[in-house]
């Protein structure tokens, strides 16, 4: 009963929710009243002194988290661009870790191909009777 003049039963208008209507910009106020709920589900629309008194409220607290260093205009830029230049230094991380295994995997390749270009004319050489003795294949020597 201390408060019932602050309120007013919503009805049937178009009433938004008292937390989007402090978080809309002051000119976005087209939302219709703010509302609140009140007792057996109902909707009680904010009076206007109480909206005032309830932005003033919001306005101090905001106030003292920026004080308190909890919150400042400049934190939501400098965790932006930290996010930015680690986001840009993770990137570049990947690229040379992926030019490093691209290099490495050709390497590989060329290394293996040379063994076994080796290998094969080894072999060759073996079967053409200018390197060491064939051993037999398993017919006893035919």
């Amino acid at each position: 009963s201390r408060y019932r003049a602050a309120f007013e039963p919503a009805g049937d208008e178009a009433g938004a929710p008292i937390e989007k209507v402090l978080t809309e910009s002051p000119g976005g106020r087209d939302a219709g009243k703010p509302t609140v709920p009140g007792p057996n589900g109902t909707r009680l629309a904010v009076g206007e002194t109480l909206m005032r008194a309830t932005r003033e409220r919001l306005e101090r607290w905001r106030t003292l988290q920026e004080v308190a260093g909890v919150v400042t205009p400049f934190t939501r830029e400098v965790r932006a661009r930290l996010e930015s230049e680690l986001r840009a230094a993770h990137e570049a991380e990947i690229a040379a870790l992926r030019d490093e295994h691209a290099a490495e995997v050709r390497r590989l390749k060329e290394t293996q191909a040379v063994q076994q270009a080796s290998r094969l004319k080894e072999r060759l050489m073996q079967l053409a009777g200018f390197g060491a003795a064939v051993p037999p294949r398993g017919n006893g020597g035919r």
